[in-house]
């Protein structure tokens, strides 16, 4: 009875271990500073989305020869398919074709 006892503690011992390491190692790299690449990078993320919201015209450190193409661009596409084309999602509108069964297809039900 005591073997069956001490291989059963053996086993639950082995496995507290195991998941007592696993969660010291888990929260370390939760506990630890962030990587400085990381922070760059949600800086430069933040920089984006201030100078995104500050811009008139949506674009970012945009100079006037890109916001002139843009707008010719945009007039092309309103000459090409209509001014709603840039303002509105298009609706489509798809019809049910009629199905017509031969009469020898019938004879064959």
């Amino acid at each position: 009875m005591f073997p069956k006892v001490a291989a059963r503690l053996a086993i639950s011992t082995k496995s507290i271990n195991q998941a007592f390491s696993r969660n010291i190692g888990s929260t370390a790299v939760v506990l630890q500073k962030a990587d400085p690449i990381q922070e760059l990078f949600l800086n430069k993320i933040k920089e984006y989305y201030q100078k995104k919201s500050a811009s008139k015209t949506g674009l970012v450190d945009s100079s006037p020869e890109t916001q002139k193409a843009l707008k010719d661009e945009i007039e092309k596409i309103n000459k090409q398919y209509g001014a709603s084309a840039t303002t509105e999602f298009p609706t489509f509108n798809f019809t049910e074709p009629k199905l017509e069964v031969s009469p020898e297809r019938l004879d064959k039900l």
